[in-house]
């Protein structure tokens, strides 16, 4: 899997790229122009080792929202997974 891009192309959609599939969703709060991306650092073995979240705002974007963007990036269900994934079974018949 490569990087996440994750673009605000106006109103209230949403736009993620991964792995050459886009998926649009609608968020609360207008963030037209509002850039999201993840850097998958990697190793030698091609294993992500870092991830490093980049949020690009629009000029003029109002400061007393950064807070939000924050705490919204803090939560992304993405990261959550990382950070605690899932059990996983391997099961050979």
């Amino acid at each position: 899997m490569g990087d996440i891009k994750v673009t605000f192309p106006g109103g209230k959609k949403v736009s993620t790229e991964v792995g050459g599939f886009t998926i649009v969703t609608d968020q609360g709060i207008d963030t037209s122009d509002l850039k999201m991306e993840l850097k998958l650092e990697k190793n030698d073995d091609g294993d992500i080792v870092k991830v490093v979240t980049e949020v690009t705002r629009p000029k003029d974007f109002p400061e007393k929202y950064m807070g939000a963007i924050e705490h919204i990036s803090k939560a992304c269900k993405v990261k959550r997974h990382i950070e605690n994934p899932p059990e996983f079974e391997i099961i050979v018949k």
